[in-house]
């Protein structure tokens, strides 16, 4: 693909651009306040953030919804789906991000079923990254053989300069974007190339000291191929309160469970906000009732989440103790993840150690974990 450059002005006239076109959802900060994502206007354009610390929430709500309706049917029959999407464009992206998306699209995409709610937002999404210039105390991709920078998965990447950007394309449609606007497009110099790559390499080092005390004693993937030590694993978990926080902000857990209700009037499948339910009316009313069908978040550390039906009020639980589902999450993610897909199911953005209600760290408990012998 290509690489180019682009000013302070032109990387605001690109974006206001898009805008006119489409929706852009880009990371936004304003004085004294979280990075975050939001959707562009006139208003926060100028408030644009890129090259910073990750944002604080994940883009995964972007495209796999806390909730959506999936489908609709009466007494009479199944309403009609419908998966359209209008085009969005997600800018500011980080490499833990990119890389959380790509797990999100090997379990959603690949495979015999593919989900037609998550491809029809993934195929109409565009993607433009951009390198870390910054990291919270908590990143630790390069921990987990990442890098603070993107190397795949992107539409567009933007490496913050001192004066401007490098802007590398990484797919035809990125390139296809770029060309529509190439007045916004130099060549880059190949001083501001180096300084590109000499940013990048400070950037991994840094990553690398912060997370010197956290490595593991033996390769992450021989740790989580041991049974399960029982006796750590409820040490480790003892501070946790199952509230869910960790695999909620997680940018790549992707577990949900679905339920049926009454909805309150026709709805369209594939939206975001779920009916509220019907009240109770009179059985004519109740006739003519539409129902739906909505998949929301689930989370592994949950009590119920693998309860199964049974006979007698009976419901199984294979995980009833709770150090093991905690271990579980551990061990899908650096285990059971990998022999899957080859490759982690984290991308070590570290947002879950912040939402820890606890202040569960992952890195020590993969410390904890590598360690020979029992807790």
């Amino acid at each position: 693909m290509s690489v180019y450059f682009l000013s302070e002005s032109a990387l605001r006239g690109f974006l206001e651009a898009l805008a006119g076109e489409s929706e852009v959802c880009a990371t936004v900060q304003r004085k004294d306040e979280r990075l975050d994502y939001e959707n562009l206007d006139a208003d926060n354009l100028k408030h644009v953030t890129l090259g910073t610390v990750r944002s604080h929430t994940t883009p995964k709500t972007l495209l796999f919804p806390v909730m959506e309706r999936v489908a609709t049917y009466s007494r009479t029959g199944a309403g009609e789906a419908t998966t359209e999407q209008p085009t969005r464009v997600l800018v500011g992206l980080r490499q833990c991000d990119l890389a959380a998306i790509h797990m999100l699209d090997l379990v959603f995409l690949q495979g015999e079923y593919v989900d037609p709610f998550y491809k029809a937002r993934r195929d109409s999404t565009i993607l433009i990254s951009t390198d870390c210039r910054d990291a919270a105390a908590s990143c630790f991709c390069t921990l987990i053989e990442g890098q603070p920078y993107p190397k795949l998965y992107y539409d567009i990447n933007l490496s913050p300069l001192a004066a401007g950007f490098i802007a590398e394309t990484g797919s035809p449609r990125g390139e296809a974007l770029v060309k529509k606007h190439a007045r916004f497009f130099t060549t880059p110099t190949k001083d501001q190339l180096q300084e590109r790559d000499r940013d990048r390499e400070a950037m991994t080092k840094r990553l690398i000291d912060q997370n010197r005390e956290f490595e593991p004693d033996r390769p992450i993937r021989e740790v989580f191929e041991e049974p399960l030590d029982e006796k750590k694993l409820e040490k480790l978990a003892w501070d946790c309160v199952e509230c869910g926080a960790c695999t909620n902000i997680c940018p790549s857990c992707h577990c949900f469970l679905m339920f049926d209700q009454a909805a309150a009037a026709p709805v369209a499948v594939g939206s975001e906000k779920a009916a509220t339910s019907a009240g109770a009316g009179d059985s004519a009313q109740r006739g003519k009732e539409i129902y739906e069908r909505l998949r929301m978040w689930d989370s592994c550390v949950f009590g119920e989440y693998a309860r199964m039906a049974g006979t007698g009020g009976v419901k199984l639980n294979p995980r009833p103790a709770f150090r093991t589902r905690f271990g579980n999450r551990f061990f899908h993610k650096y285990l059971n993840f990998y022999k899957m897909f080859r490759q982690f199911q984290c991308s070590g953005c570290g947002r879950c150690f912040d939402a820890c209600s606890g202040g569960i760290d992952p890195r020590k408990v993969i410390k904890e974990m590598s360690k020979k012998g029992h807790g």
